[in-house]
């Protein structure tokens, strides 16, 4: 991956002490919408700097949200930390944007309908899912052969772990190039957890312990930690499927030569009543994808749309169908290629370690911090890379070497300029690895730093790589036009759903 340049917000890092975590966890903070700008994707990153600034001074800004779908909700949100925070926030009402003036109110998140219904969706699949005995017992194993496809490798590791117990459920991440095996009771774990260096088709094989419910995993103390509580391992998949859309339906019949907000106008009044609608996309190029679609979180959601199989919308018939993201080539491709561009950033050894700072005279502009913080750790070793994250006060520092971060882990409490700062390790590619054998699982994986520094120009890079993608793929099929089966062949992929 060439140079990175991005400018992010990422959380601060993990609390050196006890009472300042405390502290941390009793500061109020404060929801409040803003309304009167115009949106654009392409201005997101200016439009949220411009917020970032006109709000950092009621406290701290956590984040700023922005709508998803417009016609459900044009607001965006910031989210700010600190005593006083709302009020002074709405004092800002009627600021002067620069061409537009801000609409700001208090707006708690539990007051909107879709969080209220989401909320009590997720907690009754997270409950039953804390409840369900299946998820008691596990095993991760790593170390087999990584060229496998998904359902060869679950046979090949059921087989070989057959003897140890009954197993119960198999979840084989192809990413990661891990799989979870769960036992039905826990002399089951132990047997398999003995099988570590065993030997699967010739690859020798490493058993982790997997964290359960079944288990204790509370976060380490302050300053043993990288990052975070360690969800169960099924929570932890849990999460990353509700983080993506649920449900997705396809609808087609209308007529492309319509305007696209009517269009989508038309599905929100329709399909809303179906459940917790998230968005509406209707194509902005019929040749590539005829079809629109719409998103869902809820229960029930996908029964209730495709009962509007057939139904009259205005002059035309919706023909409604299930069409999970999955199944798209365009979904694939874009899912392969954005991984390839984190396994890079994993592999690029300029930022496998390093510490955050704080503490330094936050009022300095980003390139004197930058400047005085390289000098003052100049001195442990090569530095590989600074990122300064003015909203969060916060400074990520990586070096070439572990002797490097530890030399300066160090510095704790050192004075800069007359401040004193804060170190503490940060979460990398490798500072952060599955539990090794033996250990107890009390820490789980923290996204490493990087990634979240660089999320935002890896996710340009992915769009820039897509439309590329789509052009060249439109051109084939216009290539391809008057020819028997042509059309969406070459876009679509339908696959069995696994037994």
């Amino acid at each position: 991956m060439d140079t990175y340049s991005s400018r992010v917000i990422a959380p601060k890092a993990p609390f050196d002490s006890e009472a300042a975590a405390k502290d941390k966890a009793i500061d109020p903070w404060v929801r409040i919408s803003v309304e009167g700008y115009r949106f654009n994707k392409d201005t997101e990153n200016e439009m949220r700097i411009k917020l970032v600034n006109l709000f950092k001074s009621c406290g701290h800004v956590s984040r700023v949200d922005f709508p998803t779908e417009l016609l459900l909700d044009s607001r965006a949100f910031v989210t700010i930390f600190g005593e006083g925070a709302k009020e002074k926030a709405l004092q800002l009402n009627g600021s002067d944007m620069g061409g537009w003036n801000a609409l700001v109110k208090f707006a708690p998140k539990e007051e909107d309908e879709e969080y209220q219904a989401e909320s009590e969706y997720k907690q009754f699949v997270i409950n039953e899912l804390l409840n369900d005995k299946r998820f008691r017992f596990g095993i991760c194993v790593v170390g087999y052969d990584p060229s496998l496809l998904e359902d060869e490798v679950e046979e090949a590791l059921t087989a070989h772990f057959s003897s140890c117990g009954v197993i119960i459920h198999v979840d084989v991440d192809l990413l990661d190039k891990m799989t979870s095996i769960y036992f039905s009771e826990e002399e089951g774990e132990a047997s398999a957890m003995n099988l570590d260096g065993s030997e699967v088709d010739g690859f020798k094989i490493n058993t982790m312990l997997v964290p359960t419910t079944a288990r204790s995993n509370p976060p380490r103390p302050p300053g043993e930690t990288h990052c975070g509580y360690c969800a169960p391992g099924s929570l932890s998949k849990l999460s990353l499927e509700m983080s993506e859309d649920p449900v997705r339906i396809s609808v087609e019949g209308f007529s492309h030569g319509r305007p696209t907000d009517e269009i989508k106008s038309e599905l929100i009044n329709h399909f809303k009543s179906c459940g917790d609608l998230i968005s509406v996309e209707v194509p902005t190029d019929p040749i590539l994808e005829s079809r629109a679609f719409v998103n869902y979180h809820g229960h029930l959601a996908k029964e209730r749309a495709l009962q509007l199989n057939g139904s009259d919308i205005g002059n035309w018939k919706a023909l409604v169908k299930f069409a999970p993201r999955e199944e798209d080539l365009d979904y694939q491709v874009s899912l392969r290629y954005h991984r390839s561009l984190y396994s890079d950033l994993a592999n690029d050894k300029r930022f496998w370690y390093g510490i955050a700072v704080l503490g330094y005279d936050t009022s300095l502009p980003e390139d004197q911090v930058k400047s005085i913080l390289t000098e003052h750790f100049s001195s442990c070793g090569v530095i590989t890379h600074v990122f300064v994250c003015t909203p969060d006060e916060c400074t990520n520092i990586y070096f070439s070497k572990k002797e490097d971060e530890a030399s300066a882990m160090d510095l704790n409490g050192s004075k800069v300029g007359g401040f004193k700062i804060t170190t503490m390790l940060l979460a990398t590619a490798i500072s952060n690895p599955r539990l090794a054998p033996g250990d107890v699982p009390t820490v789980g994986y923290s996204i490493p730093a990087p990634f979240l520094e660089f999320a935002r120009e890896i996710n340009k890079k992915r769009d820039d790589y897509m439309t590329e993608w789509r052009v060249k793929a439109r051109r084939e099929i216009e290539g391809h036009q008057g020819e028997e089966g042509a059309g969406f062949q070459g876009l679509v992929i339908r696959r069995s759903p696994r037994p």
